[in-house]
């Protein structure tokens, strides 16, 4: 991906009373209408600041799941926004999507505001997890969106033996998540935020 597809500074977005720099394709819509007429696997969703990643900031910006001491494991993390403020109050987060140029731009994200304690990996969580990773939570920003995704999700969950929080904008798939991860050993309760709803995932035994 060239400059000339960025607009700088294309996103000012303010959580937790600090103003984040978020940059993005300028040519978003282009790269995501094109990627689906192809009938690419990831037509360039990542490209797309949305707005659940907004709310879910602010949560993240808030929740008590996160302390200074905190490792995070954030998986399709898109343009970077949610895993930057995680990183202003965690000890180090690992921003992970199965998109290469999503992952370029998040570091330069990460860069573009100053934040250091973040590293990134570009994943699919439909593989199995790095065995270096000891994360002590994983967030996931609009994952939920077709019951197919669930299985390998859950099952990220369970490997890691950690909690998770899942954001979705009230998509009709998700609705079933909790049965789907009861059948799977998760525990699941959710919480709702502006424009969507939150799930906090753990393990239980079976």
């Amino acid at each position: 991906m060239t400059g000339d597809q960025f607009i700088n500074l294309a996103h000012q977005v303010e959580v937790g009373g600090r103003t984040y720099a978020i940059e993005a394709p300028g040519n978003a819509e282009a790269l995501t209408r094109t990627g689906v007429q192809r009938g690419d696997h990831n037509p360039a969703y990542w490209a797309h600041l949305w707005p659940i990643a907004h709310s879910f900031a602010r949560f993240v910006a808030e929740t008590q799941w996160i302390t200074p001491d905190s490792r995070v494991l954030e998986v399709g993390c898109g343009l970077g926004l949610v895993g930057l403020v995680a990183a202003t109050r965690a000890s180090h987060v690992v921003m992970t999507d199965v998109s290469a140029e999503a992952i370029a731009i998040a570091q330069r994200n990460a860069a573009c505001n100053s934040i250091t304690n973040i590293s990134t990996a570009r994943y699919d969580y439909n593989d199995p997890p790095d065995p270096s990773w000891r994360p002590d939570l994983i967030l996931g920003s609009d994952l939920l969106y077709a019951p197919s995704a669930h299985q390998p999700i859950g099952a990220l969950i369970r490997a890691l033996s950690v909690p998770a929080i899942l954001a979705d904008p009230n998509r009709i798939p998700a609705d079933n998540l909790e049965a789907d991860f009861d059948a799977m050993g998760l525990s699941v309760w959710q919480t709702q935020i502006d424009g969507g709803r939150v799930f906090v995932v753990e393990g239980r035994s079976l």
